[in-house]
């Protein structure tokens, strides 16, 4: 990423009970656009996969989203964020080609996009997070089971059953 302008902004994660998730900032402050390096291992069956992310951040809380994790979405995005799902781009090349592609057809430009300082990142994904996981308990995929954590709802689980259908028939 360093010969396509990204400079590196820190290293950051979660474990799960079931897997460990590594992610690489970087940042990139001619394009104003974020890159999330992310590798995924499960802990039970030691295997692991990885995926990228592009996010471009409007002065207005709006973001604009180009991945190519490979599974569907586990939940609803947000309203402020918008997704472009990419999951057949092998390469970084081709996620930049998409996500460039993406900001066009949504009538984005460059000098309408957040500057963010290389250190404020984590605290924006955080944010991402926690909208996405508010949005979703608001709609009621997700409920509350306890202090600070939250389950799938009925809802949720047919939510998710359609996403993993979807994605049967897109094979």
């Amino acid at each position: 990423l360093e010969e396509e302008g990204f400079e590196r902004a820190e290293d950051t994660g979660w474990k799960w009970p079931n897997a460990d998730h590594f992610l690489r900032l970087m940042y990139h402050p001619g394009k104003r656009l974020q890159a999330a390096l992310a590798m995924v291992l499960r802990v039970v069956s030691e295997e692991g996969f990885t995926y990228g992310s592009l996010t471009s951040r409007g002065r207005d809380g709006k973001n604009w989203t180009t991945t190519n994790y490979p599974f569907p979405m586990m939940m609803r995005m947000s309203p402020e964020q918008v997704l472009n799902w990419q999951p057949r781009a092998d390469a970084l090349p081709d996620l930049l080609a998409a996500h460039d592609a993406f900001l066009r057809k949504q009538g984005v430009h460059t000098e309408e996009l957040l500057e963010v300082a290389l250190d404020e990142m984590p605290a924006h994904l955080e944010e991402d997070m926690s909208r996405q996981i508010d949005h979703n308990l608001s709609t009621g995929l997700l409920e509350r089971s306890g202090e600070g954590e939250f389950r799938y709802s009925w809802r949720g689980c047919l939510y998710l059953w359609f996403q993993v259908v979807k994605d049967m028939l897109r094979v």
